[in-house]
């Protein structure tokens, strides 16, 4: 019996045929056409109906690739991206090259080949903010895991100038591109256990608290101080006071800006909302650490 994702593949799968077809004929018409003096109205035409119908392609053949994403099997994910007819058609579609990016990334085993799908994004990109932050968080990983620290911190860099610059020509705008690339680089330090640097990171990561805290973020931000909570409370590791006073001073700012930052999507009509808000969270998280500094006083 076909499972509802085999058969969803299937159906993508005969569409995605009916692409493949329809940009085969409008190739060889291009062909056709660039062998003699073309009609330039006709060619102009052709040449749209096959553009148009790359970009109705590559979204059929991403979809294929999600169903085995959402299964675990990112090495089928990349085999599908990587499949000879969408290297040719997509070689230069920043789309194409972030998700096999990810797809590389993901399997932790191949960061020198994620670098370079992501590194051709970063750097044909002339509004650096208009890359998508996770494609620069997980270059910065990348880079960080081949041992490429200082090229990792020079892109941090760039786009902490970048959204300032953008900041200062609009104080409203919210930018997340520092905050996620911060929190993602900290998270890192934290699963190699080097809480110090990485919660370090993830407290930087929210200067202008007020426009950088969302449930988003806040979720990223607290489960690495859920594990540093729990790694202390099993008492396998210790931390510096100035650590200490750190965390409670931005747990601090969280239950200031947070009181109307819900974590959970929820019916927000209901009664007990505040237990379900960044300050509440907050002020819970302190409590923990307070009650482990002092018993491991």
């Amino acid at each position: 019996m076909r499972t509802s994702k085999e058969a969803a593949y299937e159906s993508l799968e005969k569409l995605a045929r009916i692409y493949r077809e329809y940009i085969a004929k409008q190739l060889k018409l291009i062909k056709d056409y660039n062998k003699g003096a073309p009609d330039k109205a006709m060619f102009s035409k052709i040449l749209k109906n096959y553009e148009s119908s790359l970009q109705k392609y590559l979204p059929v053949v991403t979809a294929q690739a999600k169903i085995y994403w959402d299964l675990g099997n990112y090495e089928m994910v990349e085999q599908i991206l990587k499949s000879p007819d969408l290297q040719d058609l997509f070689c230069e579609s920043p789309i194409w090259k972030i998700n096999l990016g990810h797809a590389c990334f993901i399997q932790e085993t191949n960061f020198k080949e994620s670098i370079n799908y992501y590194m051709d994004v970063y750097n044909s990109s002339s509004d650096i903010l208009s890359v998508p932050a996770s494609c620069i968080a997980n270059l910065c990983v990348s880079l960080i895991m081949v041992q490429r620290n200082e090229e990792a911190q020079e892109i941090i860099k760039r786009i902490e100038e970048e959204e300032t610059k953008a900041m200062q020509a609009n104080p409203e705008l919210q930018l997340f591109h520092v905050c996620i690339v911060n929190i993602i680089v900290g998270t890192l330090y934290c699963a190699k256990s080097n809480y110090e640097f990485g919660i370090g990171r993830i407290i930087v990561s929210f200067q202008n608290f007020h426009k950088r805290m969302n449930m988003d973020t806040w979720y990223y931000a607290k489960r690495c101080f859920l594990s540093l909570i729990e790694n202390l409370s099993k008492q396998i590791m210790i931390i510096p006071d100035k650590l200490y006073l750190e965390l409670v001073n931005f747990l601090d700012n969280a239950d200031k800006y947070g009181k109307n930052i819900t974590t959970q999507i929820i019916d927000t009509t209901g009664e007990g909302l505040e237990k379900y808000t960044v300050s509440s969270e907050a002020r819970l998280l302190k409590k923990m650490l307070l009650r482990l500094k002092n018993f491991n006083n």
